[in-house]
């Protein structure tokens, strides 16, 4: 019996101990679906339940930081933010091409459900081969 109680007790410690979590990503619209094309962040917040308008607001700000406000043509870490998705896109056996998709940004909170965070790339993206090219082109 006592070491039932124990094993409880540990239990509950190792949870509480635990910290929850808020992810971010971009997504691309297809007719019946949502596809993840790129893994950004994940941030620790206090509480899975009370924390999802902090969750949204810091996923929200960090999509807007690093698009320079929606711009899939940006520069960060030695490319485009778009060549980053084409990037991800292709080396994950994703899709070779990327045709005409707004990136919309969504977050998650402690391994739910995605949700939409209200923000969308200014311009679609366009990526051949895990390249991207200006939709004009394509």
């Amino acid at each position: 019996m006592k070491a039932i109680i124990l094993l409880a007790a540990l239990s509950i410690g190792i949870a509480s101990a635990s910290s929850d979590w808020c992810t971010c990503a971009p997504f691309a619209s297809f007719e019946h679906s949502e596809i993840m094309v790129y893994y950004s962040k994940e941030f620790t917040i206090d509480n899975c339940i009370n924390d999802v308008l902090m969750c949204r607001t810091k996923c929200r700000q960090y999509f807007e930081d690093n698009t320079n406000g929606g711009d899939l043509w940006h520069p960060i870490e030695g490319a485009t933010v778009g060549q980053h998705i084409c990037n991800y896109v292709f080396t994950n056996d994703l899709m070779p091409f990327l045709m005409h998709k707004k990136v919309h940004g969504y977050y998650q909170v402690c391994g739910g459900a995605w949700q939409y965070a209200e923000v969308t790339s200014k311009d679609a993206l366009c990526c051949e081969l895990g390249s991207q090219k200006h939709c004009t082109e394509m």
